[in-house]
């Protein structure tokens, strides 16, 4: 009767250990996930930062954009929401496109407080896709 007492506790200490460590880890994950979420908003918010910045040589701005703008689609693909990260980082990947072809524009970039409230609006809702294509038009629209 005591052996079996023994193994039924051994037992449900053994149990009671391994829901711990993976209640642990799910934790760990969400944490995790969360900062990843955050670090994509936080570039995309980058970009309207670079789109005030008042330098001499335009080139730089271009630059600080297409590096926010580079980090924000590799973070994409570890995005929380897992549909849309294919179409969010081509997205991104389109934009820095269109920002290094704007790069040669000698008239810049046009509505820029625009684009600069917009991206703004993006990294508050990263996945709203209707955003990305009004980006789009204005640069575009050059």
């Amino acid at each position: 009767m005591i052996k079996n007492r023994f193994w039924f506790f051994v037992v449900i200490v053994c149990l009671f250990v391994s829901i711990a460590a993976n209640w642990y880890q799910y934790e760990k994950n969400v944490s995790d996930q969360q900062k990843v979420d955050h670090a994509f908003a936080s570039e995309l918010g980058r970009v309207a930062s670079a789109l005030d910045a008042k330098t001499e040589d335009n080139r730089v701005v271009y630059l600080l954009i297409v590096e926010h703008l580079s980090k924000a689609s590799a973070l994409s693909s570890h995005n929380s929401d897992n549909k849309l990260a294919s179409s969010i980082s081509s997205h991104l990947s389109e934009m820095i496109n269109a920002f290094r072809n704007s790069s040669q524009n000698p008239n810049g970039i046009r509505d820029q407080d625009e684009l600069k409230k917009l991206f703004v609006q993006l990294s508050e809702e990263p996945i709203n896709m209707e955003i990305y294509s009004k980006i789009f038009d204005i640069l575009y629209k050059q």
